[in-house]
């Protein structure tokens, strides 16, 4: 649930102040059924064991063997609980603000600068490799972003260009760590983000508009459309491992959309990854720990689309 609102004043007839803020709060409710099925085991350190070579439960009050002189895994038989089958709550809130200032240098540039807040709210460690007294929680992830950029419509309005600069801190960052073969998250981390974003529009004359493209014809008016996008290495985990890692690709998108003159019609036809690229979305591997493993998903293939739409 979440409250919020923005109001815009102007200071004088060029700059403007806008602000906004909005309260959040999510509750969330976790009851785990976690179990073994059959004989399981599992490593424990010196502090889980009764000094005698037995492994202590942490809350069935039973005491289970181990193997190793030193107790390093414990061997629990099947049904095995390893949390207690009850409800756990907790509830995640905050106030983020938003700030932006806007001068208007004339009727066709603005230049504005802005800051705002966000948060993602916590959890529940939903897998674990052991028994626990409690499941593990984690905390809301912050960030804090400051931009300022320009729009401006040039040349008379054939050309229209956004542009931005940013930077954006994050505060106990959420990322995964695995514990053997389960993946935890904790929020231990601090990480910055700069970049730049342009995006730009030319109609060099009423027939054609380059990234969007415009063509006018007497049965209504067709409109292609050509996107590129580039992406630089990716890795998909804190460790950087480079067996779930993503080198830098590029996506081409194409569209053709037709609309009738009274646009009461509008037939599409695109494209998605034109050029059949084959590219990882996720991964995640624990080819170093004991259960020696990676995985990755891969976006998908060419796709097209054909779609006819009536407006009444």
């Amino acid at each position: 649930q979440a409250v919020f609102g923005q109001m815009t004043y102007d200071l004088t007839a060029q700059l403007s102040l806008t602000l906004g803020l909005r309260w959040t709060e999510e509750n969330k409710a976790f009851k785990p059924l976690q179990f073994t099925e059959s004989l399981y085991v599992f490593p424990v350190s010196a502090a889980e064991t009764d000094g005698a070579g037995g492994y202590v439960h942490p809350f069935d009050g039973n005491v289970y063997p181990t193997l190793g002189g030193a107790g390093a895994a414990a061997i629990v038989p099947g049904g095995t609980l390893l949390f207690l089958p009850q409800w756990n709550e907790e509830s995640y809130s905050d106030t983020t603000p938003m700030l932006n200032l806007a001068y208007q240098l004339n009727d066709d540039v603005m230049v504005y600068t802005s800051y705002s807040e966000g948060f993602k709210s916590g959890g529940f460690n939903a897998r674990n490799i052991k028994p626990a007294a409690a499941i593990r929680a984690f905390e809301p992830e912050t960030a804090k972003t400051v931009e300022m950029g320009i729009k401006a419509d040039l040349f008379d309005n054939t050309l229209r260009i956004n542009g931005a600069i940013f930077t954006t801190d994050y505060e106990d960052l959420q990322f995964v760590i695995r514990e053997d073969f389960a993946p935890i998250v904790f929020y231990a981390g601090e990480a910055q983000i700069d970049g730049a974003e342009l995006e730009w529009t030319w109609v060099p004359n009423a027939a054609v508009q380059v990234v969007g493209g415009i063509g006018q014809c007497r049965s209504g008016v067709l409109t292609p459309r050509l996107d590129w996008s580039y992406r630089d290495d990716v890795v998909f985990d804190v460790l950087n491992s480079e067996e779930i890692a993503q080198e830098a690709y590029d996506i081409v998108n194409a569209s053709i959309i037709w609309d009738s003159p009274a646009e009461k019609w509008r037939v599409a036809a695109s494209v998605n990854n034109l050029t059949d690229e084959l590219y990882r979305l996720a991964g995640n591997t624990a080819i170093r720990e004991a259960s020696s493993y990676s995985e990755t998903t891969y976006a998908r293939g060419r796709e097209w689309t054909l779609s006819v739409r009536r407006h009444f």
